[in-house]
């Protein structure tokens, strides 16, 4: 709900006291401009809860039900506590994962990134997620008009010399290809790709394979496995 002017008038307001109302009006018009894309975030968290999970899942969803209903801007990168992003893990039909070296984190993951004026999460899984493989025929498994996310997940972002620590609430999906092949992250994309078999990836020969990969990835290749076995008849 918006907030009714307030006494004194902006001429006759304290420094203090003008800031106070720009913060109000910018709530609002962030309120006014993602409310429809933070009850969609909301209802998925609310259906979601209907599926176990374990137990940092459940941490993660539950902070960010409550960041989401706190935040008017979570979606929106300037967000100080942190902002939704969107993410998804890409599949191709021989029961194959894709992952990339972040140059960054210096970590294997999956593909995302921040919101850019969409709002569908979905959108923003699959943009990011085509930008930077070059994949054209990525599409949302199953194949509806409305994905539902997959997983959820919660971390820390480090601070750097411009940025302040933060969360990313990433919102993840599943994707597949029937291209795997003509795989062409752009310029300035990470170069460094990896297929595996999902089988593989969470039953490594090797047990210390198993630590190289964030153990919410793990779950996300896992959740993602779930799928393909229930997809057996399904025509890709």
């Amino acid at each position: 709900m918006p907030h009714h002017a307030q006494l004194p008038l902006w001429d006759e307001k304290s420094s203090e006291q003008k800031l106070e109302a720009m913060r109000e009006m910018i709530d609002d018009l962030y309120g006014a401009v993602y409310e429809n894309a933070r009850k969609a975030i909301l209802k998925n968290l609310a259906d979601a809860t209907k599926v176990f999970s374990d137990e940092k899942e459940v941490r993660d969803m539950a902070t960010m039900r409550e960041l989401v209903t706190q935040y008017p801007n979570i979606l929106s990168p300037n967000c100080e506590i942190g902002h939704i992003t969107g993410s998804a893990l890409v599949c191709d039909s021989n029961y194959r994962v894709l992952l990339h070296h972040h140059k960054n984190l210096k970590r294997w993951i999956q593909f995302g990134g921040h919101v850019d004026f969409e709002m569908d999460i979905a959108d923003v899984a699959l943009r990011e997620a085509s930008e930077e493989t070059g994949l054209n025929d990525l599409r949302h498994h199953p194949h509806t008009k409305n994905p539902k996310p997959i997983d959820f997940d919660i971390h820390t972002i480090p601070a750097n010399k411009n940025r302040p620590e933060h969360l990313h609430l990433d919102i993840r999906y599943m994707l597949i290809t029937n291209e795997p092949h003509n795989l062409n992250p752009p310029e300035g994309e990470s170069q460094d790709f990896l297929w595996a078999d999902y089988r593989n990836i969470l039953n490594p020969s090797d047990p210390d394979d198993a630590t190289l990969l964030d153990p919410a990835l793990l779950r996300l290749i896992a959740k993602c496995g779930e799928r393909f076995i229930k997809a057996t008849a399904y025509t890709y």
